[in-house]
């Protein structure tokens, strides 16, 4: 079982250090990276290529022309993907919750796998401020079946979700007219989907930092997630919306 890490990376190099240290340091070795540079300077390209050219888990590859953004590279990572490794997407500024949480996650999967493999699992992540502590943490919510929680307005972020082969094959790719918030356009659309076996389980998985491009563009983000809900819901779009923030209030509160 292989946990294949697509990592965006654009003038980023500096802050790959907690990420890479974090799966070096892995109980679980079973695992790569790849880094899909967007157009980075000769600096953060060339500490890049040095860095992969020393260690064979991690390789990298310029991001191609026609996939642009940070979804385009994301694409790139469904295209790369073998058929059986467990997809993963990390920002530069992300990192594993702790050494064992790949060999607890293999150890989740072989159990739920003795019933029916899952398509789709979901763990907990935790975002860390500049000062190394969680300010939230965020989970899938599931109320009854995953649709329901869809319309309750329940999102894991990208970075706790696990991609098995079976989703991969339904719905390999984000939308890439949103900017931020595609992942929860591609999580939503999952609903069309009855058969699929989504799980959700109680692992800390990452800790994802502040600094991102969707924390830095709040607005803009902001915007997305309303034409989303009211593409998908409608004039019912206020229910999700509404539910989705006071959930990350409540995250705020209640760790």
């Amino acid at each position: 079982m292989t946990f294949f890490f697509v990592v965006p990376t654009l003038n980023s190099s500096d802050n790959l250090s907690r990420l890479i240290i974090s799966l070096k340091e892995q109980t679980y070795s079973n695992w790569r990276v790849l880094f899909i540079d967007g157009g980075s300077n000769k600096y953060n390209l060339d500490k890049l290529k040095n860095f992969c050219n020393n260690h064979d888990k991690f390789n990298w590859k310029k991001q191609t022309d026609n996939l642009d953004g940070i979804y385009g590279a994301m694409n790139e990572g469904f295209i790369e993907a073998k058929e059986n490794e467990w997809l993963i997407f990390w920002g530069s500024d992300d990192w594993a919750f702790s050494c064992k949480c790949l060999e607890n996650l293999f150890n989740k999967i072989n159990i739920l796998s003795k019933k029916s493999t899952p398509d789709l699992i979901f763990c907990k992540g935790f975002y860390i401020d500049d000062n190394n502590k969680i300010v939230r943490y965020s989970k899938f919510n599931y109320f009854i079946n995953y649709t329901f929680s869809i319309f309750l307005g329940s999102s894991p972020p990208h970075q706790a979700a696990i991609f098995g082969k079976g989703v991969r094959k339904v719905l390999n790719n984000y939308q890439v007219e949103y900017k931020l918030a595609a992942d929860l356009d591609y999580f939503i659309n999952l609903a069309n989907y009855k058969k699929l076996n989504i799980k959700k389980i109680d692992l800390d998985f990452v800790k994802i930092g502040c600094g991102g491009v969707s924390q830095k563009k709040s607005k803009l983000r902001f915007n997305e997630v309303y034409k989303i809900y009211k593409k998908r819901f409608s004039f019912l779009w206020i229910v999700p919306f509404i539910f989705r923030y006071i959930f990350r209030l409540i995250t705020l509160i209640k760790k």
